[in-house]
């Protein structure tokens, strides 16, 4: 697709949104599905059957952080694709402070790195395709405590927007 035609595109879609607050209540309702994988006592809650019994999905994980990121940004006319634009741009918009932001940018940053650091290893140690999951019990006792504290971030993010955006909490 031409630039011309990108452009036009998000000029369409950010005055269709202006008026339509029932599109991201929507958007909303559906990202409030992917919820941080840590239980009610702060445990992983891993995959229980299949290929990756016992492991996270540290894809899935990341992608409440990616919601909050794109509904925020459709809600307030940011035209940025990636997630670490579109929260900078919040940031720099004051709709996130900086405190706000700079957790959702390290919880977003340590997700991506187990995940790049797992598919690296899958590749070269273990000679498969690279994948999303990974075993928690393979990681630092630091690395997971990290883990679990960026899913409560997490967590409070996904609840600020679901007061924002649904009015319930």
């Amino acid at each position: 697709m031409s630039k011309v035609m990108t452009s036009v595109l998000k000029i369409y879609l950010f005055e269709t949104l202006e008026g339509w607050t029932g599109f991201l209540r929507h958007l909303t309702e559906n990202a409030l599905h992917f919820r941080p994988p840590i239980g009610f006592f702060r445990n992983f809650v891993v995959e229980s059957e299949g290929e990756h019994r016992d492991k996270l999905n540290l894809k899935g994980a990341m992608m409440p952080i990616t919601d909050f990121a794109r509904i925020y940004a459709l809600k307030n006319g940011i035209e940025e694709t990636n997630t670490l634009e579109r929260l900078h741009h919040l940031q720099l918009k004051k709709i996130l402070s900086d405190k706000e932001y700079e957790e959702l940018e390290r919880a977003y940053s340590l997700l991506m790195q187990l995940r790049l650091s797992r598919q690296v290893k899958s590749v070269l140690d273990e000679e498969r395709a690279p994948g999303n999951h990974i075993d928690p019990e393979e990681i630092t006792h630091i690395e997971q405590t990290m883990l679990k504290e960026a899913f409560r971030r997490i967590e409070k993010f996904q609840s600020k927007m679901e007061f924002d955006f649904i009015g319930l909490v």
